[in-house]
């Protein structure tokens, strides 16, 4: 009995040695581990500055339009449309530019515009107001930017539209053409 207590004192004895030993590393790589994480931050902080200089804003997308196509959407938007809501001009101005889209209507907006028949209250001599020149800006920003033709029920159900037919208090838009 003697003999088996003396293997299982040294088996624990040489158990509690080897726990000791694993404790006693772990504590010198939790050291060292914490001290690399410390240099890398400093590291990291010394170079980030550096990395957010060289980085430069995307210029943004070249416009679409000019001025000369602010002035002759205003004077259009004038005749078509000066009696009717703002939400009414800027739906006649998305018209333009649903036309410009489709391609089949000419490929400028001044060609759109004065093309024989289609928007007969466009006039050169027509005033510029400030308050239809935000709109036409308003809505060619928008353009710009991707958005879609707004659809402002019951005047425009949906924003494929490329007509309009107008009675001077409203105007009436939509996709298909009706003489």
């Amino acid at each position: 009995m003697n003999k088996l207590k003396c293997i299982c004192l040294a088996v624990g004895t040489f158990a509690l040695l080897g726990l000791a030993q694993v404790s006693a590393a772990y504590e010198v790589d939790a050291c060292e581990v914490e001290h690399e994480i410390e240099t890398m931050s400093i590291v990291w902080e010394e170079k980030a500055p550096d990395i957010m200089d060289t980085l430069e804003p995307a210029p943004p997308p070249p416009r679409r339009w000019t001025d000369q196509d602010v002035t002759t959407l205003s004077r259009m938007v004038w005749g078509e449309g000066r009696g009717v809501s703002r939400n009414e001009q800027m739906l006649i101005v998305w018209t333009v530019l649903n036309r410009l889209d489709n391609g089949r209507y000419g490929s400028s907006i001044r060609q759109i515009v004065t093309a024989r028949g289609q928007f007969v209250g466009y006039r050169s001599g027509f005033p510029v107001t400030d308050a239809i020149r935000e709109v036409v800006i308003y809505v060619l920003e928008a353009w710009d930017r991707g958005e879609a033709a707004k659809v402002y029920p019951p005047f425009a159900r949906d924003s494929n539209y490329l007509y309009f037919r107008g009675d001077g208090r409203h105007n009436w838009f939509r996709a298909r053409y009706r003489g």
